[in-house]
């Protein structure tokens, strides 16, 4: 269904904007709300102490609870069906086996990393056909994702 990549690639950054229309969130593989949303979503490749970075910000007043208006991700990447905006801190307040397999392939991106609940640490873009049609955020504490569609 979605385009498929090699992946563990490092791709270079890019700028996007992608308009959904509505969203979902799950936790614990249960959908717990839903909705509809017409806040853009939108990236920006920018320079943090010299270092290229990616800020993705997405501003809606029903929804900034969830995802805050302004995230920034270190690194981009190819996984299988995704392409994957991630930060993957040497020392941080939530753990996941996913940092572990990123420390281990790619390395930490940064030495430390406070995350809030509102803050993911991916963000996976999806493509059909080379458009974005999917964009979700991980998050853990608690572990949950947060889904938005263009249709």
């Amino acid at each position: 269904m979605f385009d498929k990549f090699e992946p563990m690639q490092q791709i270079k950054k890019i700028n996007f904007t992608f308009q959904p229309v509505r969203y979902e969130t799950w936790i614990a593989g249960k959908m717990i709300s839903s909705g509809r949303t017409t806040s853009l979503i939108d990236a920006k490749v920018i320079f943090e102490d010299d270092v290229e970075k990616t800020k993705i910000t997405f501003v809606d007043p029903n929804l900034n609870h969830e995802l805050s208006t302004q995230n920034i991700f270190d690194e981009f990447v190819s996984q299988h069906d995704r392409l994957q905006f991630i930060t993957i801190p040497e020392n941080t307040n939530v753990e996941i086996v996913a940092f572990m397999i990123f420390r281990s392939t790619i390395g930490s991106t940064r030495k430390h990393k406070e995350f809030a609940r509102s803050e993911p640490y991916c963000c996976n873009i999806f493509l059909f056909s080379g458009t974005i049609v999917k964009i979700t955020f991980s998050y853990n504490n608690p572990e949950k994702l947060l889904e938005f569609y263009n249709q």
